[in-house]
């Protein structure tokens, strides 16, 4: 059986978790500006339409699709801060426990 080794980088946790909230902020702010210009395009048609109601019922679910990718995303990136400070403290122990 071979011997399995875990190799830690900080740096490397910090670029991943950074790279999780750069994408999150991504979503976001894609998704508001196309639901800006979406209303901008639409400003005109009345609300009462069907064709408009129906169009707010899938912007209100993009919006809520999207809140939950977002959130997950925000989540994720708050683990991975976790599991790197968790990290960091275990190689302290261990240095510790060398010395």
């Amino acid at each position: 059986m071979s011997k399995r080794t875990f190799k830690y980088s900080e740096s490397a946790m910090d670029r991943l978790a950074e790279s999780v909230r750069k994408t999150s902020k991504g979503i976001k702010s894609l998704i508001s500006d196309m639901q800006d210009k979406t209303d901008a395009q639409l400003q005109g048609w009345s609300e009462r339409s069907e064709s408009r109601q129906a169009q707010l019922n899938l912007d209100e679910g993009v919006g809520d699709r999207t809140g939950e990718l977002t959130n997950a995303l925000d989540e994720a990136a708050k683990a991975l801060d976790e599991i790197n400070e968790m990290a960091h403290e275990a190689e302290v122990r261990n240095v510790a426990v060398l010395d």
